[in-house]
């Protein structure tokens, strides 16, 4: 754990290093569950009420795809070709697409500059 430190204070690009350290946090909190819960019920309540909350969760999630669907039958529209229209850069000014960014190859990778070539489907090739 403490290579894994030193590595990510001295790495060029620390925010690559962000997700080890999340799984530390996993690991540590796991072991102060396990050595604070010693009874069998407390460890019950706590799961249960994880389980709870995920699925309360999961609840939101299907309520906020059904607003989507409404959204999509009031637009007159398919579910995916809406989806895919909200989620398009839009200028929320005067609410067309904004326009595509300008960048270099050294500037940006290809994956992050949007242009009509690479929004519009596959490529060539």
């Amino acid at each position: 754990m403490l290579g894994t430190v030193i590595a990510l204070a001295f790495s060029a690009d620390p925010a690559a290093g962000l997700p080890q350290i999340r799984k530390f946090y996993v690991f540590l909190e796991l072991l102060v569950v396990f050595s604070t819960l010693r009874n069998l019920q407390w460890v019950r309540w706590l799961f249960l009420t994880w389980a709870g909350i995920a699925s309360l969760t999961a609840v939101r999630g299907f309520v906020q795809f059904g607003e989507k669907v409404q959204q999509a039958h009031q637009a007159g529209r398919g579910l995916y070709d809406f989806y895919v229209a909200s989620a398009s850069p839009v200028s929320p000014a005067i609410g067309t697409p904004s326009p595509p960014r300008k960048c270099s190859p050294s500037s940006c990778s290809a994956l992050s500059c949007s242009s009509p070539a690479r929004t519009n489907g596959p490529g060539p090739g």
